[in-house]
């Protein structure tokens, strides 16, 4: 039997201070239905717990030994709710309105929505991503490549200013609900009945790649994806691109293989891998270009586009398990 409307479950990894303010905003904006919070701790050493215990005691604490990552820790939560909707919610979000009562008031209109999301805004208030198409292996395979294929172009013709474009739209918000393919896990509500039926969240997956997996899971089962625009979201995301190697970007491809693997098997799973590949090619022949045009060595580095191409080539070959210290 379902004692609350909603159960919200925020996983937290040393994010103490936005955790808070994540809090102060749910409490205080969250309206007209019955809810509980459920805060799962990924072995964080900020004292998170303690600022938990002292400050929201209403607050429902899981509290792991170390880093088990975000599906497994999604499980956690979503095995012990007792409520008709289930909700993923970021900790360097807040609501701005009262977006979690807008999102139950339409999906208890609309029993074919299995999972729904808000709008997000930055915090100064320019609208933010919400939702995504679905991936398919043919078109990721090219993310790596058709930049530098454009870079390598521009080059040849002797245009040192080119620098790699990406789809950096402005974000515009819908007037009326619609169907989307998938929300972002910023703030992912499910349908209990969904969860019943598609099951928990992927835990080989350590992080990334999770929302997508249960999106793409729950239209298999035929249960539709909405986005709520009149519900809205504030969503602390970073501006920056990091273009060098890092233990997350590595754990985000991980996540990527698993995926594709999963849902699209070998074919998909090599595409994407011949994708880093091809994409590594191309880091050379952007590094052999610079060396070669004098005129090009005061904006191209060489060395750069080498030091990428290795990046891509590690990506490629990338087989086993990555996860942070922490976690194993």
């Amino acid at each position: 039997m379902d004692i609350y409307d909603l159960t919200i479950a925020i996983i937290n990894y040393n994010t103490r201070d936005l955790l808070e303010s994540c809090l102060t905003g749910i409490f205080s904006q969250t309206k007209g239905v019955s809810f509980r919070v459920i805060v799962v701790d990924n072995a964080s050493r900020d004292d998170s717990v303690a600022m938990l215990n002292q400050n929201f005691p209403q607050v429902h604490v899981i509290q792991n030994e170390k880093n088990v990552g975000f599906p497994k820790a999604v499980n956690q939560a979503m095995i012990i709710a007792e409520s008709r909707y289930f909700l993923l919610f970021n900790s360097d979000a807040k609501p701005i309105n009262d977006a979690f009562t807008m999102i139950i008031k339409y999906m208890d209109q609309h029993p074919k929505v299995g999972i729904c999301g808000p709008q997000l805004y930055y915090p100064d208030g320019t609208p933010q991503k919400a939702h995504y198409p679905f991936r398919f292996p043919k078109t990721r395979a090219t993310w790596e490549v058709t930049p530098r294929i454009n870079k390598l172009k521009a080059l040849l013709k002797g245009n040192t200013d080119y620098e790699y474009h990406f789809n950096r739209k402005p974000t515009v918000v819908p007037s009326k609900p619609r169907k989307i393919q998938w929300p972002r896990g910023v703030c992912f509500m499910i349908r209990g009945k969904c969860i019943e039926d598609v099951g928990l969240m992927d835990s080989n997956i350590f992080i990334y790649a999770d929302e997508v997996d249960y999106a793409w899971r729950a239209r298999k089962r035929g249960w539709e994806r909405h986005l709520v625009p009149e519900a809205k979201i504030s969503h602390e995301e970073s501006a920056s691109i990091n273009k060098h190697a890092s233990l997350m970007d590595i754990i985000h491809v991980q996540s990527d293989y698993h995926y594709f693997y999963k849902h699209f098997g070998i074919k998909g799973w090599l595409f994407l891998r011949l994708g880093y590949l091809a994409g590594s090619i191309m880091a050379v022949l952007l590094g052999v270009v610079s060396s070669f045009y004098a005129r090009l060595r005061a904006k191209e580095i060489p060395r750069q586009h080498f030091a990428d191409s290795r990046y891509l080539f590690t990506l490629f070959t990338l087989n086993s398990k990555v996860l942070p210290p922490d976690a194993q």
